[in-house]
């Protein structure tokens, strides 16, 4: 499997809040936030090798490298030297190190999620999978549901259910991902517009391609300092 967690975000608002240091490295419980990403999957970490995508000015101005090869020593990190349009670019910037015959998972660099039996849902799914929570917030995506969890639609930054998801994504084909990313990543080039994730899983399902959802006990998201703040709060 291919476990991919991209980190070449701006951190917009933290920027704006006064942080100086990376989004990726700022300190949530004395770890570096990207730290909680792996801690949810970490039942993953013992078998899988993990990529992570970075720019390349964080990796040579800060201990971000250090870092990351201090929790994941085989890690495989991938250097951008500018910012792309979105998560889905930043993944297509190292199709060169994937196994495309193998699954895709892409996880987040800024949530903490708890699922028990991660492994083992993956392992027995023949299906993508998105995992979900409960929100009623915009700055998520949305998917909505059938009876059996199948994913019938999927919409970015608009609430059309309870379910909103953590930012983990399961591809049982890296190819199939990849095949349909590149299709559709000419259309973000000069706009301002992010290419997300849950946009390649939106054409996905119009092509028939079979996704469920799968609810976590808990998600803490960390896109603000005021989310870090009740995280602590709750977590301490």
């Amino acid at each position: 499997m291919n476990i991919v967690i991209p980190l070449a975000g701006k951190g917009t608002r933290f920027k704006q809040a006064g942080y100086t240091e990376p989004k990726v490295l700022i300190d949530v419980l004395g770890k570096p936030m990207f730290y909680w990403a792996l801690e949810g999957i970490k039942d993953l970490l013992d078998e899988y090798r993990v990529t992570f995508i970075c720019l390349d000015h964080h990796l040579n101005s800060t201990e971000l490298k250090k870092k990351i090869y201090d929790i994941c020593p085989d890690a495989i990190i991938v250097s951008l030297h500018e910012y792309t349009h979105g998560q889905t670019e930043t993944v297509l910037k190292a199709e060169a190190f994937f196994k495309k015959d193998e699954p895709l998972l892409i996880f987040n660099g800024d949530t903490y999620q708890q699922c028990s039996n991660i492994r083992t849902k993956l392992d027995n799914s023949i299906k993508g999978m998105v995992f979900v929570f409960e929100s009623k917030d915009d700055s998520f995506s949305y998917v909505d549901v059938d009876n059996n969890n199948n994913i019938l639609t999927i919409k970015e930054k608009k609430v059309i259910s309870k379910y909103a998801t953590t930012g983990l994504y399961y591809f049982p084909n890296t190819e199939q991902f990849l095949t349909i990313a590149k299709e559709n990543s000419d259309l973000f080039k000069g706009i301002k517009q992010e290419y997300y994730i849950s946009m390649v899983i939106e054409k996905m399902l119009n092509l028939g391609t079979q996704f469920e959802s799968v609810k976590v006990e808990k998600c803490y998201t960390f896109g603000n300092p005021s989310e870090i703040e009740k995280f602590i709060k709750k977590y301490e």
